[in-house]
């Protein structure tokens, strides 16, 4: 063994035995105790929308993802069905909140609108200025989406960002 894999060995040797002081007394948890604390998920279209879950759509630029999301948006305001073909429940279908990130307001308006989404029914953020985009790093802007978040008309949030 080399003097250089000599010394790394050492050091991870320092690390996994600190860690392992740390956190010798710690309770591990299991699947079981989620359970307990959530219970079984509702679905707003069973085994991909899940009620008060965050479902991520990541991938490159301009493949569709906020084409898709625009699709998903037009599901929850219009109703109809869902791309397997499941009927979109009525009690979950109402407003969207969509949190722009990426300066597209203009550009997005006319997506939804070759939809045939009604704009009224896309909400935004207050920020003050219909242009503004939302800045995740912005605590102000957490708060403001955090508490709209929780109105009861908003039944899906979209952060395109």
């Amino acid at each position: 063994m080399s003097n250089k894999d000599k010394r790394m060995f050492e050091i991870d040797s320092k690390i996994m035995e600190k860690a392992t002081e740390e956190t010798k007394d710690l309770d591990l948890q299991s699947m079981e105790d989620v359970e307990k604390e959530f219970g079984d998920t509702t679905w707003v279209w069973e085994s991909w929308l899940g009620n008060g879950l965050v479902t991520m759509i990541v991938s490159d630029s301009g493949v569709g993802k906020t084409t898709v999301c625009i699709d998903l948006a037009s599901r929850i305001i219009s109703g109809g069905f869902w791309p397997d073909n499941e009927p979109v429940d009525s009690t979950d279908t109402g407003n969207i909140l969509w949190v722009e990130c990426e300066s597209l307001q203009g550009p997005n308006a006319k997506r939804f609108q070759r939809f045939g989404i009604p704009l009224d029914r896309v909400k935004i953020l207050p920020l003050g200025d219909v242009a503004a985009d939302t800045n995740l790093d912005n605590q102000k802007h957490w708060d403001i989406l955090l508490g709209v978040a929780q109105r009861r008309e908003i039944k899906l949030i979209i952060i395109d960002s």
